[in-house]
């Protein structure tokens, strides 16, 4: 018989026997389990002991493949705690941790799918709080909110209802806020009108954020 794939179930009904079980190269709290037909499951230490798997034992690989799933899902779970206690995230920004972490796929579109039922990963709400913190902090045009969503991986959708939600006027005085900081600091005109073309405001709506501090009429840059 040919060596099997990791989590491929064995066809013996009476299971097969265990013959290897390693710690060393495994996931932190886990040990590889390895079957007499070849095939082979990463387990959590603790299922081992709940479940008395251990080297001499004959178990159905079937019933692995079920314990290896659910402790996959337990692993990326207790993974995915903390950081989504301290931080908000995005849907990609969470797979793409996840992935590189080593989970399967499917397991993980499957957790990241719960938690977005669940409300705890939610694209329009770290769109709406990225726009709100960028606005009062350090704002940028609708357009440069728009693609800084968009590169951090922001469902589109997410993205225009996000922004559908903030009208002119308040981005308007997001940015003039901003500005008023710039003119207190000494920065000059040019290079506030410089500053601001990066964040993707045009000379015209720079001028006109401008208007109330006195000084000269600054021409329009180009």
């Amino acid at each position: 018989m040919g060596t099997r794939r990791r989590g491929e179930a064995s066809s013996s009904p009476s299971g097969d026997l265990i013959v290897g079980i390693e710690k060393e190269g495994a996931p932190p709290g886990c040990a590889v389990v390895h079957l007499a037909d070849g095939s082979f499951f990463c387990l959590l230490r603790r299922t081992l002991r709940e479940e008395g798997l251990e080297v001499g034992v004959r178990v159905r690989a079937d019933r692995l493949s079920n314990l290896a799933a659910r402790d996959e899902r337990t692993r990326m779970e207790e993974y995915l705690e903390p950081l989504l206690r301290r931080h908000l995230y995005t849907r990609r920004h969470l797979r793409t941790k996840l992935l590189r972490k080593g989970f399967s796929s499917s397991q993980v579109d499957a957790l990241l799918d719960t938690l977005e039922a669940r409300g705890m990963v939610d694209d329009r709400v770290y769109s709406r709080t990225w726009i709100e913190l960028r606005t009062r902090k350090s704002p940028l045009g609708r357009g440069a909110l728009r693609q800084g969503l968009l590169r951090k991986g922001v469902d589109p959708q997410a993205v225009r209802a996000s922004l559908d939600e903030w009208d002119e006027a308040t981005l308007r005085e997001g940015a003039r806020q901003y500005v008023m900081r710039l003119v207190r600091q000494g920065v000059s005109r040019e290079r506030i009108f410089a500053r601001m073309a990066r964040r993707g405001f045009g000379p015209a709506k720079v001028r006109h954020l401008l208007e109330e501090e006195p000084g000269e009429d600054v021409e329009e840059q180009g």
